[in-house]
């Protein structure tokens, strides 16, 4: 189909530290599927990035996205949303007490990553924001439309509507936080 690339994009080091790691055991998720039970598939242990900066890492990338004066091309971006919501619904890690590595990662996306329009240290005052304007919204949710039409998805994804609630939810729980916390 025409959402789904033919080529696969890996992405090495570059935007983030790289640190602090820890170790994750991987699997591979057809050992999950009855009909591939027969089959023996190879597991790893790898040192990952530690899921607090991963997460802080994504909350950014959607402030940025927010933020930005120049308008994202929204093609493939709703997924980024998506990630976010999944992570904090199982409890990736946790936005709300993981202020080293909200620091650490602001500072550094702050110094190497800048963009006109984007504000980061607004985040470190209370300020994420996670959700953009209206008229890019309405694109990053046809986009998610687009993806679900594409099979981008094993199985049904939330309506984008709720998943921009509970992201909503999610950026004042945490805004109202930092200010409580920093005042």
């Amino acid at each position: 189909n025409a959402y789904q690339l033919d080529h696969i994009l890996l992405e090495f080091g570059g935007r983030n530290r790289g640190r602090p790691t820890q170790t994750q055991n991987i699997a591979c998720y057809l050992g999950d599927i009855p009909e591939m039970s027969k089959i023996t598939f190879p597991t790893a242990s790898v040192q990952a990035y530690d899921p607090e900066y991963i997460l802080w890492e994504k909350l950014t990338a959607l402030h940025q996205f927010s933020t930005q004066a120049r308008e994202p091309n929204p093609a493939r971006l709703s997924r980024h949303w998506y990630d976010v919501d999944c992570l904090l619904q199982n409890k990736f890690a946790n936005h709300l007490r993981s202020e080293q590595a909200m620091t650490d990662v602001v500072e550094m996306k702050a110094q190497r990553w800048a963009e006109k329009g984007v504000d980061f240290g607004a985040v470190l005052e209370g300020n994420l924001q996670l959700i953009p304007s209206d008229d890019r919204l309405q694109k990053i949710a046809k986009d998610h439309l687009t993806a679900i039409n594409g099979r981008m998805f094993f199985s049904d994804p939330d309506k984008f509507e709720n998943i921009i609630k509970r992201l909503k939810l999610a950026e004042e729980q945490f805004n109202s936080s930092l200010k409580k916390t920093r005042s």
